[in-house]
């Protein structure tokens, strides 16, 4: 009967945390800098801003950042990448089949890049 609880135990416990990377944020901030303090910012085709913004952007996807100013304008894609933690979860996942469920969360990825210069000139 003893048994019985801890594997019970031992598999709710499991399913709660299903990786490491499930209990990370699912979105991480980027700023954007460009040369001109009027040029406009969009991420993801929304106006975020002028000269310089800070954005939260979902880890598990690209982001499309595009500066504008006049005829003036400048695209750059910020794609994402496994992580540490996605590794973690791949480790435990080898060891114990349930950290593999962790990779679906966004959480296991991150963005390539979090600082942005944007030169328009």
């Amino acid at each position: 009967m003893i048994l019985k609880q801890f594997v019970c135990s031992v598999l709710a416990l499991s399913l709660v945390f299903s990786g490491c990377s499930s209990v990370r944020k699912p979105e991480q901030h980027v700023t954007v800098t460009t040369d001109y303090r009027d040029a406009e910012i969009y991420v993801n085709g929304i106006m975020e801003g002028h000269g310089r913004v800070t954005v939260p952007v979902k880890r598990d996807s690209t982001a499309l950042v595009v500066v504008r100013r006049g005829d003036m304008r400048v695209q750059h894609a910020v794609e994402s990448e496994l992580n540490w933690t996605g590794y973690l979860d791949i480790f435990g996942g080898v060891l114990w089949l349930v950290p593999l469920l962790g990779l679906l969360a966004p959480g296991s990825k991150s963005l390539k890049e979090t600082n942005i210069q944007v030169a328009l000139s």
